[in-house]
């Protein structure tokens, strides 16, 4: 079995994304496009879900890099370069 490990940055819930995610939802449930501002909040911004915004994080943001001698793999954030508004950064380990 293999692994795949990647990095995204979380934009937190907020009132406001509380309620312009029941709009998202309402939509999609509908079949239907949501109005250009809402879907621009979100498929422009990153993924919803219920814990706030995930965003794809540029290269800029994460460094990967590999130590083949002791079969490690690192990731390097700066910080410094996070999209607004992103307030955690989450490890992902897929398998």
């Amino acid at each position: 079995m293999s692994m795949y490990t990647y990095v995204q940055g979380l934009k937190p819930v907020t009132e406001d994304y509380k309620k312009r995610l029941e709009i998202y939802k309402s939509c999609r449930e509908l079949k239907i496009s949501p109005p250009e501002e809402i879907r621009k909040y979100f498929e422009d911004d990153g993924e919803p879900c219920d814990e706030g915004i995930i965003v794809r994080l540029k290269d800029e943001v994460v460094k990967k890099s590999t130590d083949a001698n002791y079969c490690r793999e690192y990731y390097d954030v700066d910080l410094s370069k996070l999209p607004e508004g992103v307030s955690k950064v989450r490890f992902v380990i897929s398998y």
